[in-house]
């Protein structure tokens, strides 16, 4: 029923455009998996076992059978039988600089590719793949996800109502403590459930800048690997890439909970991988507990990132 008169709702901008304009535009990336699964229902899925629960959720709630695999040492596949028909392999856009490692795979295994690009969400879609991300990885969002597929998809027929904002406000306000037991919360009740992209985020995303946010994460990554590239044991490179953070092997261990007395908070991709107690799997389970990835994004600046750099550094040492 349509509203009219009483009071305002949230002023928000008119205008702006989508950056991913082809784009099913979903709720959350596990959303996105979820739907593809409904859709297209593959026999089986060959998943990393460096990847975030909610990359696996959807799959066993579904019952699709999984199997994982490794990566190497430079983050690419390891080890991977033959995909035959009717089944997947998922691929991570580590850190949002996996595009060659992904265009191979695609060039081999066509459709039968689904890659997460939760981690690059300025990564284009390859035309041959399905691939989805995730907008609150980037932006002061409450959910947002674009599905791309060469397969035909129907949308959910009704938008993402259960969206929560206040850590968002809290955020904004300075109210750090509080913030960050909201977005606790709010990250703990998502669920697969598939609904379209709530309308506030609709309207929030058509208006980002987003070529200044992209040159501002590039601007910072290279700050950090001009500061710690000849000590990273984590060999990438930015190329053209738009990247998620910075993410720092160090060559010693460095606390987390020191960086956070500077006002560094870094986060652990992901503490469910070191329950993975094998031998076979000692290097997924040294990236979760070892790698520091280092915050680029817009939110920063030259001076905010040299303190960032200078808090890795007397945390190493101390």
């Amino acid at each position: 029923m349509m509203h009219i008169g009483g009071f305002f709702e949230l002023e928000l901008p008119l205008g702006g455009r989508h950056y991913h304009q082809g784009g099913l535009r979903l709720s959350t990336g596990r959303a996105s998996v979820a739907l593809l699964i409904r859709t297209l229902n593959p026999a089986s899925a060959y998943l990393p076992y460096y990847c975030c629960e909610a990359l696996v959720r959807p799959f066993a709630e579904a019952s699709i059978p999984i199997r994982f695999y490794r990566i190497g040492e430079d983050l690419t596949v390891q080890g991977l039988e033959d995909v035959k028909k009717g089944e997947w392999l998922v691929c991570v856009n580590y850190f949002g600089m996996m595009r060659g490692e992904i265009e191979k795979w695609v060039e081999r295994l066509g459709d039968s590719v689904v890659v997460d690009n939760t981690q690059a969400f300025f990564a284009r879609p390859n035309a041959r793949a399905h691939c989805f991300n995730s907008a609150r990885k980037f932006f002061g969002v409450p959910d947002g996800s674009y599905l791309h597929s060469p397969a035909e998809i129907v949308p959910p027929d009704r938008a993402n109502e259960q969206i929560e904002w206040d850590h968002l406000v809290l955020r904004l306000c300075g109210r750090q403590a509080e913030a960050f037991a909201r977005y606790r919360t709010y990250e703990a009740g998502l669920t697969t459930q598939i609904t379209s992209m709530s309308r506030l985020s609709e309207k929030l995303l058509a208006t980002v800048d987003y070529e200044g946010v992209a040159a501002r994460r590039r601007t910072n990554f290279d700050l950090y690997a001009c500061a710690f590239g000849s000590r990273n044991r984590l060999k990438v490179e930015r190329g053209d890439s738009v990247p998620f953070c910075y993410p720092l092997l160090a060559p010693q261990p460095v606390s987390r909970s020191r960086l956070a007395q500077f006002g560094v908070y870094v986060p652990t991709f992901w503490p469910e991988v070191l329950d993975q107690a094998s031998v076979e799997t000692s290097w997924e389970r040294h990236l979760a507990e070892s790698l520091l990835p280092l915050p680029v994004d817009h939110r920063y600046g030259r001076s905010e990132i040299h303190h960032a750099i200078q808090a890795v550094e007397e945390s190493m040492t101390s």
